[in-house]
């Protein structure tokens, strides 16, 4: 089991009062004043040890509860902000029918994007140029497909090229 700051520097205060002690009896009377001195010191510094440990752990006590404090608003802010942003049947709770309904709206969205799309493929596929680059594209994809090392899709993108190039000239 590790041994804590506390019990460390109570240790070392206690070691250095035997030391001292033993020092004591060697001097004599005549070294006793330094003796009690440097006895009084030594309590000193442990008491001044196990005061800055006591500081210590009550600091790492409070860095750990300001740490769990953080973690939690944030845990509650995000719940919250979710809940605002997708509790879309306003019961204030984030659930499988909120998911039911943002389902509906997407697949709503995604048909309306559809039609949207249709219709600008529509309108382009009329278009002139579309024409005359779409067939130019197909015959420069035949004219690649026996070509080594160019294939079929580079020849339509030169194709196409080309047939964009030639109705843009034409007129």
């Amino acid at each position: 089991m590790k041994k804590s700051l506390e019990e460390k520097a109570k240790a070392a205060a206690a070691g250095v009062k035997r030391g001292v002690a033993a020092t004591g009896a060697a001097l004599g009377s005549a070294s006793g004043a330094m003796v009690e001195a440097s006895k009084s010191s030594a309590a000193s510094v442990g008491r001044g040890a196990v005061r800055v440990g006591s500081a210590a752990k009550a600091a790492a006590s409070t860095a750990g509860e300001v740490a769990t404090s953080a973690v939690e608003m944030t845990k509650r802010s995000v719940a919250t902000v979710a809940t605002a942003a997708f509790d879309q049947n306003g019961d204030g709770q984030l659930d499988q029918e909120d998911l039911k309904i943002l389902t509906e709206k997407g697949v709503a969205l995604a048909k309306v994007a559809a039609v949207e799309v249709g219709a600008l493929a529509k309108s382009a596929a009329s278009s002139p140029l579309v024409k005359d680059t779409a067939a130019a594209a197909a015959v420069g994809a035949a004219i690649a497909v026996p070509v080594p090392l160019v294939g079929p899709a580079a020849g339509a993108v030169v194709g196409a090229a080309i047939g964009a190039y030639a109705h843009i000239t034409k007129k």
